[in-house]
Formats: C-alpha cells, structure tokens, sequence
C-alpha cells in the first residue's frame, strides 16, 4: 500500500506528477502539506468559490434565481433545494462534472466503480487543524481523488489491495452520509463494507 507522504518522499506534483526536486517538496509541504510544483501550489494557495451548503469547490456551482440572492450551490445541493426540479437537466452536467473535476463527488444513492491506486494523507481544505486521506481511484474518466476524514473508511481501505477494483456508493448527506464499499471477485461483486462518515 502507498506510503503517508510524511514518512516518504513522494518525489512528485501530488496534481500534475511533474518531478520535483527535495528542496521543492520540502517548501510545498511547509506551505500546504502536500508535494506541489510551484505552478500548482500557487493554484492550491487560491481562495476557492465553493458551495454554500456542503463547501466542495472544484465543481460546477449554479445560482438559483427564484430565491434572489447570491449564493453559490454545487449540483447536488442545488438539486435538493429546488426539490428535484432540475432533474431532467442534470445527466449532461454531471457528466461534465465528473469528465473535469479532479475530485470524486458523489450524490445521495450514486456510485462510481474505479481501480483503487493508493492513497496520500494531507490537510483537511476546510480545517488546516485535521487532515483528510486522499483516495487515489482510476476511473472512466482518468485519474481522480476520493477525499475522506472517515476515519471508519479507512478501516475498509485497509482491506483493499491497490489495483483492485472497487464500487464505491454514497448513502445520504451532510453529517448522515454512510459509505458502501465492494471489490470485484471474478463476475461478482462482494460487499468490503459500510461505514458513516465522521
């Protein structure tokens, strides 16, 4: 299994894999924790727009006109405040979503089968007190990050041997999101397990 970035050098662009020498990974890891080319540490370093609800940036945000005001949703919250009024619009824009974000997201009940590659510990976005682990998935759409603090996921990760392919589905939002994991064996799929988030 990967290595916790702080035990071993990762030797390049945690983003753009380009190869970074000691002294520049030792900068970027003071300055964000993770292993940056100056080219995205400076992108990283940015004030993200992020949704007023659930605060992931790197996706679509959409404003909701009937309301009159100026916040920002993702899709997915979008999509709970209008009660399911935007559903007929939504498979292209996830679809978008899912082609250009660098992240995982996924909607209540949704899944994504993937390769899990590995996973790097780093700095929580919304928290620079916590740290999150980010889960490194080969998907349809190239490589992606699922980004987690649930402590209980690591414990089913754990289980999971890289190159080993995986369905990950969300059950729920917010604070009362759960997690199902399983692992393909042969022409089956065999549950890894479930756990909620913290």
């Amino acid at each position: 299994m990967t290595q916790d970035y702080k035990i071993d050098r990762w030797g390049k662009c945690y983003e753009c894999e380009k190869e970074l020498t000691d002294e520049q990974e030792k900068r970027s890891r003071e300055i964000s924790g993770l292993s940056l080319c100056l080219s995205c540490l400076e992108k990283d370093q940015k004030p993200k727009t992020r949704c007023c609800v659930c605060h992931k940036s790197c996706v679509e945000l959409n404003k909701i006109s009937e309301f009159n005001d100026d916040k920002l949703y993702c899709l997915e919250c979008f999509k709970s405040k209008q009660e399911g009024g935007v559903a007929e619009m939504t498979s292209e824009l996830a679809d978008f979503r899912k082609r250009n974000s660098q992240f995982v997201a996924l909607a209540d009940g949704e899944s994504i089968e993937a390769t899990y590659e590995g996973f790097k510990i780093g700095p929580n976005p919304f928290d620079d007190s916590k740290e999150v682990v980010n889960y490194k998935l080969n998907t349809a759409y190239g490589l992606k990050t699922f980004r987690s603090g649930a402590c209980g996921l690591t414990t089913l990760f754990e289980k999971i041997e890289p190159k080993t392919k995986i369905r990950i589905t969300r059950h729920g939002v917010g604070s009362k999101t759960s997690y199902k994991i399983e692992e393909e064996l042969g022409e089956e799929w065999v549950v890894v397990g479930k756990e909620q988030e913290d």
